[in-house]
């Protein structure tokens, strides 16, 4: 939670990182413990741990908790968003001096040279994108603009919804669209009861069709989440719906939001009046279907 408070607690010190639990790193543990003490009304702040026995290892907890001593490591990626924005707003002499002012390259004391790796992940995007038909010499597409603008999926989004795709589609197959680019599928989440129908059936065969979709898995959950998307759309409320799946509620609740997220997007890269009007219409659809939430 991103905000001061007198006491932060910790229910554990280990996390699931992905691959498996471990302990905390020191700098995990001061971000969240560095939470507590309200500046200007506490004059100290307490960080509370419950210890389970059966883990506990003191030397790792003493470690831990003792001093903020691992060193910043740079995340930096290079991403479809980050290299459409440099090829948008700058030159290639100052993306080779961008590229070499970060903190990466720093870390990794590589010079920008042609066979360095940053470079290299750079000219393998920039290629791609070139391809795809986002990039035309050192400039960007139309697709290429409106892609820079999208911030995960970037490709899919703007085979969708940058050319005719969408063009002829329903607001319940528009609304189908944004809600597989936003659902993260978990193999032992159920949904009761599915709504396949002939709009669901031709918007898979146009999927299937275009080559420039299909290969992409993205949206190959679209007929499972009839289950969350159809009652919706037909104005069902937030319990109800959460009658129909094994998800937790604030699993539904995020992916209601995600879907939000990713409207607003959309919408703010697009110029087309006629998708606007739609995701309006499906944006409207979903905050109906929250609002109980808004009461609560």
């Amino acid at each position: 939670i991103n905000m001061p408070a007198k006491t932060v607690c910790f229910e554990s010190l280990r996390k699931y990182d992905g691959s498996g639990f471990r302990y905390l790193n020191s700098k995990e543990y001061f971000q969240i413990a560095g939470r507590a003490g309200r500046r200007g009304i506490d004059s100290v702040g307490y960080a509370i741990a419950m210890i389970d026995r059966r883990d506990f290892m003191y030397k790792a907890l003493t470690r831990m908790t003792g001093s903020d001593t691992l060193p910043i490591k740079s995340q930096f990626r290079l991403s479809v968003n980050t290299v459409l924005n440099l090829i948008g707003r700058h030159n290639p002499d100052e993306i080779d001096l961008i590229l070499t002012m970060s903190l990466y390259s720093y870390q990794k004391k590589m010079p920008l040279k042609e066979g360095s790796e940053i470079r290299r992940v750079y000219k393998n995007l920039v290629k791609q994108l070139k391809t795809a038909g986002y990039v035309a010499g050192e400039e960007l597409t139309a697709k290429g603009v409106f892609a820079s603008q999208i911030y995960s999926d970037e490709i899919l989004t703007g085979e969708l919804f940058a050319t005719d795709f969408h063009k002829g589609l329903s607001e319940y197959q528009i609304m189908l669209l944004i809600g597989g680019l936003c659902y993260e599928h978990k193999s032992r989440t159920e949904f009761y009861k599915t709504f396949f129908n002939h709009e669901v059936k031709t918007l898979l065969n146009r999927i299937s069709s275009e080559p420039g979709v299909k290969r992409y898995r993205r949206l190959k959950h679209i007929k499972i989440l009839t289950a969350l998307l159809t009652p919706c759309y037909n104005g069902a409320s937030f319990f109800e719906i959460l009658k129909n799946t094994s998800m937790l509620e604030g699993d539904v609740i995020r992916f209601y939001r995600q879907m939000l997220d990713r409207i607003g997007q959309i919408r703010k890269a697009t110029s087309d009046n006629d998708l606007i009007s739609r995701l309006d219409f499906v944006q409207e659809k979903i905050q109906n279907t929250i609002a109980d939430l808004d009461a609560i």
